[in-house]
């Protein structure tokens, strides 16, 4: 109902609407800008966008490191290697030729989709991550080398800090609109 509500008060209000989480994240590989890739799809009413699923409690063992002192996705930096299976994702839509939203996909909507974005967009999902307490750093492990994986709970995880890269414009980008939260 909310996202129904969100979509036919604000159909007209821009050209695309994402649907997303809290503890999601927009990623750009390769450098490109939101208006790049949005034109390469602009032919499509919607289009889907694949999950980087990333650890909630997996760190770098770095005893010089405050990880008190960092955001989630500066120190949440190992992603799930496990290929070949469906994961959620989510997507974005020209609302103005939709009828009806969900939380994952339209089924409702005037024109095509595509699925086939993985080089152009993708989001990293630090998954139960805003509902721990206490500091999300539980387990840490030596930082792999040649791209070899980390094992936890029999789940392979591969070294991925291109979030982490982006941290210090994320912040800016988070002060700017919310303002500083802690110095």
């Amino acid at each position: 109902m909310v996202v129904n509500d969100c979509l036919h008060r604000h159909r007209h209000a821009a050209n695309w609407t994402f649907f997303f989480d809290v503890d999601e994240y927009i990623y750009l590989p390769d450098g490109r800008s939101l208006e790049e890739v949005l034109g390469q799809l602009e032919r499509y009413t919607q289009f889907t966008i694949e999950q980087n699923p990333m650890s909630s409690k997996l760190c770098v063992e770095d005893p010089t490191k405050a990880y008190s002192r960092q955001w989630g996705f500066e120190k949440l930096v190992f992603r799930n290697s496990i290929t070949g299976v469906r994961r959620d994702r989510k997507y974005a839509i020209q609302a103005r030729h939709a009828y009806s939203t969900g939380v994952h996909m339209s089924q409702n909507v005037y024109g095509r989709t595509t699925h086939k974005t993985e080089s152009l967009i993708r989001y990293y999902h630090y998954h139960n991550t805003i509902n721990v307490m206490e500091e999300p750093c539980r387990e840490f492990v030596p930082k792999p080398t040649n791209g070899s994986k980390v094992m936890s709970e029999e789940v392979p995880f591969v070294y991925d800090d291109n979030m982490k890269r982006l941290a210090g414009d994320i912040k800016r980008f988070e002060e700017d609109t919310v303002g500083v939260v802690y110095s």
